[in-house]
């Protein structure tokens, strides 16, 4: 019934698909890289995923920001203020570029000590420091491109990021074929090869995107007046946003966590873990874009003052994430067998990454609508307080406290280990569902 609603159904098309065949593309360039470097063994598998959690933790601070300006735009697009608009857009540039030379700089003048934060094998922080340090310039292009992308998919040019990711993933993954192994005449680099691959292909990206936004072909735009500090404006906007940067950087220190405590085991439990949680983005990136969808209709009806409309709208997204979630999960368990044997990896690795994904497939579901839940329908509404606790508290209250229990104290099955990992989506599903129901999270912060 929820398909025959046409609002509904194109913001679908225009945003969500976009969105999700993005996220998609991502995952896959992670994947790529995964099952190129597997050929160099579990080692290098583990290295380069040990290293990749510096700037999953990176990503997860910008998406922060960009995600709570994108509430602001949102809010202006349905409002029709096309100037004001752009304010949150610079700011959001300039924030995550801050944030860009701490992570970069760190990644590329201390590389043994980001990798001594997740692992204590010396073998494994050796394999991953060139990595590491090459990678960094990919840091600062993420941190342009990003902000600019995330506020055309919430001005209905969702096609122009897409397109931009696709070119990227098909660099990357050619330059990894000709730099990882060596082909095409090019030098064996190894786990630097991928390194370079991943940072050209993150330049051109931003190099595209910023020759969109100065050729004036969408409503976004940068110049100097919209970076100027407008104090009215920015004290709201900072409060805003802290708490979903703060949801975001907590939440990725939580799912780090889980690295570290693996890292400290041995490695084919990390390779395993790298393994199944590429399958697993590929999986929700659907997911991801219907949510952006959600936050940018949702949004918009706020600040056309429609919010009854809001909320309807949240549960017809609500029961999309869910049939969306069941369909992802079984097709997840379905691909499980013939996903595991493309990588060339040790067979307890194998195993350990056949437990971990029967767990994510099993709770998609449920995973589908805290997604949803909590980027699509509460933080539109300006509820960044309440989804940063709810995040917060769920992963390291009771995920990382059961991972850790299960695995180091009561020395458990791996199996309950693996189900460890997603035992804190049952708890922000059930609460996060009273906080929908209840309507308190519907803020209007632009009329």
């Amino acid at each position: 019934m929820f398909l025959k609603d046409r609002e509904l159904k194109n913001a679908i098309i225009s945003i969500g698909i976009p969105v999700a065949l993005q996220n998609m593309l991502t995952s896959l360039l992670n994947m790529i890289d995964t099952v190129m470097i597997g050929s160099l063994g579990d080692g290098a598998v583990a290295a380069v995923g040990l290293a990749n959690q510096w700037f999953f933790i990176f990503n997860l601070v910008i998406f922060g920001i960009v995600s709570g300006s994108s509430i602001y735009v949102s809010q202006f697009y349905g409002k029709g203020d096309f100037e004001n608009m752009q304010v949150p857009v610079a700011y959001s540039v300039t924030l995550c570029f801050f944030v860009s030379l701490i992570f970069g700089f760190l990644a590329l003048f201390a590389p043994r000590f980001v990798m001594s934060l997740f692992t204590n094998d010396a073998a494994t922080i050796d394999t991953g420091i060139p990595y590491l340090r090459i990678a960094s310039l990919s840091y600062f292009m993420m941190a342009l491109s990003l902000p600019i992308a995330n506020a055309m998919r919430a001005a209905d040019a969702a096609l122009i990021p897409l397109a931009v990711t696709g070119s990227a993933l098909l660099i990357n993954t050619g330059l990894n074929y000709a730099l990882i192994n060596g082909h095409f005449g090019a030098p064996a680099l190894g786990v630097s090869g991928a390194a370079i691959a991943t940072s050209t292909a993150r330049v051109v990206e931003m190099l595209v995107i910023y020759s969109v936004v100065f050729s004036k072909r969408t409503k976004i735009r940068v110049k100097a007046h919209y970076f100027k500090f407008k104090r009215d404006f920015a004290l709201p906007y900072i409060k805003t946003i802290l708490p979903v940067v703060g949801n975001e950087s907590m939440w990725g220190l939580g799912i780090s966590m889980y690295n570290i405590m693996f890292g400290h085991t041995n490695n084919a439990i990390v390779a395993a873990n790298q393994i199944s949680r590429n399958l697993e983005q590929i999986m929700t990136a659907f997911c991801m874009g219907i949510g952006s969808a959600a936050a940018v209709v949702i949004g918009r009806k706020i600040g056309e003052k429609k919010k009854n409309e809001a909320f309807t709208y949240a549960g017809k997204f609500a029961i999309t994430s869910v049939v969306m979630g069941f369909g992802l999960g079984v097709l997840m368990l379905l691909l499980m067998p013939a996903y595991i044997n493309m990588y060339s990896v040790s067979p307890e690795a194998k195993e350990y990454a056949r437990m971990m994904m029967i767990a994510f497939g099993t709770f998609m579901t449920v995973k589908m609508y805290n997604y949803m839940n909590i980027v699509g329908v509460l933080r539109s509404g300006g509820d960044t307080a309440f989804c940063f606790w709810l995040d917060a508290s769920s992963v390291w209250l009771v995920g990382v406290v059961s991972v850790f229990l299960a695995l180091f104290v009561f020395k458990a099955p791996f199996w309950i280990v693996a189900f460890c990992l997603v035992l804190e989506e049952a708890v922000k599903a059930l609460v996060g569902y009273i906080r929908y129901r209840s309507k308190a999270w519907l803020n209007d912060l632009v009329n």
